[in-house]
This record gives structure tokens, sequence and C-alpha cells, in this order.
């Protein structure tokens, strides 16, 4: 028996290979069984029979797949969320502390001026006190 050409098998290699074949019209030039098995969907030596629908594993796979990246997303989201949460409350902290600490400041100084108008109004109020003033005599100085 010859040996046919690509795609082809069988006596006088009449016959033509499946196009199920994983490798396109790749098989045994005497039998016809695709050398590198069926693709998808398809099953049996010449892959011309429908794969049972018990070959759901493929499938399930993927949707973990897709199920598991999906809960890797979410987390990824929550920490984010929760990372600006607390990057927004420290800063609005850090905030209020800086306006206390001016509202502070501001009460201090205005304190400090206070003290020294008062000092200054004590100062000028002695100032304009007569130094040689003296009292008149009282009825204790004459007995």
């Amino acid at each position: 028996m010859t040996e046919c050409k690509t795609g082809f098998y069988g006596e006088n290699c009449k016959k033509a290979c499946s196009i199920f074949c994983k490798s396109s019209r790749d098989c045994n030039h005497v039998t016809g069984h695709c050398d590198e098995g069926c693709i998808g969907g398809w099953q049996g030596a010449l892959c011309l029979q429908v794969a049972d629908k018990t070959d759901d594993n493929d499938c399930l796979s993927r949707f973990y797949g897709v199920l598991a990246a999906l809960c890797v997303c979410l987390i990824i989201i929550a920490i984010l969320m929760s990372y600006i949460c607390i990057y927004r409350w420290k800063m609005r902290e850090k905030l209020r502390k800086l306006k206390y600490k001016e509202d502070k400041d501001i009460k201090v100084a205005s304190f400090n001026m206070d003290i020294t108008t008062n000092e200054k109004d004590e100062v000028e109020k002695n100032e304009y006190q007569e130094l040689g003033e003296l009292a008149l005599p009282s009825h204790y100085d004459r007995l």
C-alpha cells in the first residue's frame, strides 16, 4: 500500500481525513484516525461523533476562573476604598488640628495684646498722676 498525501487515507487514498482533526485533515494514511486528536466538541477515532455534554469541566473551570477574577477585583476595590476613606479621615484630622492651633494662636495673640494694652493703660494712668500732691491733713494728725 502506498502512502497517501496529507488529508487522505484508505485504499487508493480515496477517503478524506475528517475536518474535525486538531491538525487540519491530518490523519493516519491507513486507518484515517486523527493523529493529534479531535478539536473541541468532537470525539471518536475519526472525530465524527459529537462529544458528550459530560465535558463540562472546561466550561466549569472557565466559570470559576471568571468568578475568582471578579472576587479579586472586588477585594482590590474594597482595599482602595478603605485607603481613600482612611486618607481623607486623616487629612480632616490634620486640618482640624491645624485650625485648632491657629485659633489658639489667635486667642493667645489677642490675650497678649489685651495684657499689653492694659499695661500701657496702667502706665499712662500712672504718668498722668501728679507726684507731688500731698493729702490734706486728717483729724488724726491734729491730735
